[in-house]
């Protein structure tokens, strides 16, 4: 969670503040002057694979750089 980081980022004068597994007192730490959206812990890594990956590759290009396809969020939204 970057909730450590909600104090920073009022400070900073942000209008909204995106993370991932907020507890439930860290809401209050953003009071109604910050727009707090807990996208949550896989929600919040998933774009990152592609970027990880490909920055790999450009590291160490002789190495087979691979994810993988499997989810394993246990949240499920219908």
């Amino acid at each position: 969670s970057g909730a450590f980081l909600i104090g920073r980022a009022r400070a900073a004068g942000a209008d909204a503040f995106i993370t991932g597994d907020v507890k439930y007192h860290d809401f209050f730490l953003a009071e109604r002057d910050l727009l707090l959206a807990d996208v949550g812990h896989y929600g919040s890594e998933q774009y990152t694979i592609q970027l990880i990956q490909r920055w790999l590759g450009e590291k160490f290009p002789t190495f087979a750089v691979l994810s993988t396809e499997t989810v394993t969020d246990p949240i499920h939204y219908s």
